[in-house]
């Protein structure tokens, strides 16, 4: 297991991250399935976001393996994309850790667990936003294309998609949060949920936070907080079915 600690080898400003439980949702063709983080900056009518954490992406990707993947988007390039797929985006600075990259072992449900920390973070130096797990550097948005005031909003959870009028896709582990169980059994989880705040990585505030499930038949979330020595913990997901695709 990764612990989750800040690099020495950087000095960080505004930061966020999170340790993410891998699992490999059910999807169909050009549907995806993510567990998801999103640094927004809002700025009248323009945002600006930064975007992590891993995807089952088939409109992306080759299979449906989840993978690590990024997206951004600003007031400036307002398109936007994934991973390094447009110029003046993402640069890649690790060799065998970078976007796109396949995770091999996924968890199973009450069975054996598997996960990936990774971290985004602004350089105080640079300005650069620096995608990292644990102390090792991945790769970097440059300043320009996301605001130095940091963001304004941070959404954790669950995202899944596709087509429109199509079978919506399993998220997490394909089960309701609340169907798993109390204690030690978890669905699909992100823990060790922090943000920076006062010099430094705090648990965000669980009493400063608001829930959002926009299709609640399929998907659903549980904000367990600080339980069983794990850290601020969120559990999210669901089948999937008719519930209308975004």
């Amino acid at each position: 297991m990764v612990e989750t600690v800040a690099s020495p080898f950087f000095d960080l400003l505004a930061t966020t991250q999170a340790l993410f439980n891998l699992y490999k949702p059910k999807v169909l063709k050009n549907q995806f399935s993510k567990a998801w983080i999103w640094l927004n900056h809002r700025e009248k009518d323009m945002i600006s976001s930064i975007q992590f954490g891993w995807a089952v992406h088939t409109g992306l990707y080759p299979d449906d393996r989840p993978r690590l993947t990024t997206f951004w988007v600003s007031d400036r390039h307002q398109n936007g994309c994934c991973n390094t797929l447009c110029r003046g985006g993402y640069v890649q600075v690790h060799k065998a850790i970078y976007p796109g990259m396949a995770y091999d072992k996924v968890s199973v449900l009450s069975k054996k667990q598997y996960d990936a920390h990774l971290l985004v973070g602004q350089d105080s130096r640079t300005k650069s936003w620096l995608l990292m797990t644990g102390k090792t550097l991945i790769g970097y948005w440059p300043s320009q294309i996301y605001s130095n005031e940091g963001a304004s909003q941070v959404y954790f959870g669950g995202y899944a998609g596709g087509p429109t009028r199509a079978i919506s896709p399993q998220m997490g582990a394909g089960t309701f949060p609340r169907q798993v169980g109390f204690q030690n059994k978890l669905a699909c989880f992100m823990k060790q949920l922090k943000t920076f705040e006062d010099n430094g990585l705090s648990d965000i505030n669980c009493h400063e936070y608001d829930e959002y499930v926009k299709s609640p038949n399929c998907y659903d979330i549980w904000y367990r907080q600080f339980e069983l020595g794990r850290g601020e913990t969120l559990t999210f997901g669901g089948p999937g079915g008719e519930c209308g695709m975004i």
